[in-house]
Formats: C-alpha cells, sequence, structure tokens
C-alpha cells in the first residue's frame, strides 16, 4: 500500500511507451529495448520517482519508530502590544503547562516534519493573564495551546 500512495503520481506518467510515441528516432521499434535501464525515462520523472521512494522509505521507517516529542514552535515577540507589553511563553502550553506531547513518528512523517506537525498540535495564542483567572494586568501573554486546551 505504501509503494501505491507515494508512487502513483509519479510512476503514472512513466510508461516503456514513451520511448516510442511520439517517435524520436526512426529506427524505434516495439521489438526492441532500451539502449540503458530507465533510458525511457526522462531525467525529470526520474527525479520524482526517486523522491516519492524516498517518502515511501521515510514512511515505513517511521511506522516502527518510537514516538516524538514535539516541542512548540518559537516565538518572537517586538516587546509591546495593544494593551501593554506581551511577553513570550516559549516552553509549554499557556493554560495546563504540559511541555511536550508527542505523535507517533508516522504522524510526524505525513506532516513533513517536527516544525509541521508542531503547527498542527500547538495553536498560537494571545492571552490575557485575567481571561485565565489571573489578576488584572497590561501584560498580553503570548504562546501556544495544546490541541485539548484549545478544544476547550
Amino acid at each position: 500500500m505504501r509503494l501505491v500512495q507515494h508512487l502513483r503520481v509519479s510512476g503514472a506518467a512513466v510508461r516503456w511507451e514513451a520511448r516510442l510515441v511520439p517517435y524520436l528516432t526512426p529506427e524505434a521499434s516495439p521489438d526492441t529495448c532500451s539502449p540503458s535501464p530507465w533510458a525511457h525515462v526522462k531525467i525529470g520523472q526520474r527525479l520524482a520517482l526517486r523522491q516519492a521512494y524516498a517518502a515511501m522509505l521515510r514512511a515505513r521507517v517511521a511506522q516502527s519508530a518510537p514516538p516524538v516529542k514535539i516541542s512548540p514552535p518559537a516565538l518572537t515577540t517586538d516587546g509591546t502590544g495593544t494593551a501593554g507589553h506581551e511577553v513570550a511563553v516559549n516552553a509549554a502550553c499557556l493554560f495546563c503547562g504540559i511541555g511536550y506531547p508527542t505523535m507517533s513518528a508516522a504522524e510526524v512523517e505525513q506532516a513533513q516534519g517536527r516544525a509541521n506537525a508542531a503547527r498542527q498540535v500547538r495553536k498560537f495564542k494571545r492571552i490575557a493573564p485575567q481571561s485565565m483567572g489571573g489578576r488584572l494586568s497590561p501584560t498580553i501573554l503570548v504562546g501556544h495551546l495544546c490541541a485539548t486546551c484549545n478544544d476547550a
């Protein structure tokens, strides 16, 4: 199934008949074979096939790999917010404090890396402390919520 999933698009474009249609040389005949392995495949198509095959191998390795800790995406703030100063909270969820949720390695591979997986698991928010039960303050907390806290 992984071969079909990863190679169906690029593999469908590569056919043996491609060396015969249109006739590139007058002596091209369906009774002959290619002069070298994969000679009937254009270089750009070979690259696409290699990349698709590499993606399939990464997915295969990720299937049996241990879970991956997903750290929050990096934050940058300029220090000024509309209601006061912004304070970046990089380490954990703004609400529950969980630092590193885990995802299976296969899910991280499907997301095409840890950075994209972090954006799926964490949601960027600007929150006033009083909205979470804190004291009234001009400070705005800038950080990420885990998926569970974001849904709540």
